[in-house]
């Protein structure tokens, strides 16, 4: 994505408009395609990922992304069936899982 891009992005009112964010996002997108390179697919990394435990998973998702607290971590791996789902038996994402 170019410079052109980015402006037109903090502009853009359904997305959080926060300069960080939004190149984070582009970077991440950057290092998921790399991932894919070296082990063949995002899902043989998020396997190797997973044979971690928390606390390991949790480190190497903040060093190999950026703007990636334990909270977006945690949330995303409930998300793809990795973490048992811990919201409110109403939510959506339980009825789902």
């Amino acid at each position: 994505m170019t410079e052109s891009d980015v402006s037109r992005l903090m502009q853009d009112a359904s997305i959080i408009r926060n300069r960080l964010k939004i190149l984070a996002t582009i970077d991440n997108a950057r290092r998921v395609l790399l991932i894919q390179q070296e082990y063949g697919s995002f899902r043989r990394w998020l396997a190797q990922v997973d044979d971690g435990g928390p606390a390991q998973t949790l480190k190497l998702f903040r060093s190999t992304f950026r703007f990636m607290g334990p909270e977006i971590i945690n949330e995303f791996l409930m998300c793809i069936g990795k973490r048992p789902v811990k919201h409110d038996p109403h939510c959506w994402m339980v009825a789902q899982s």
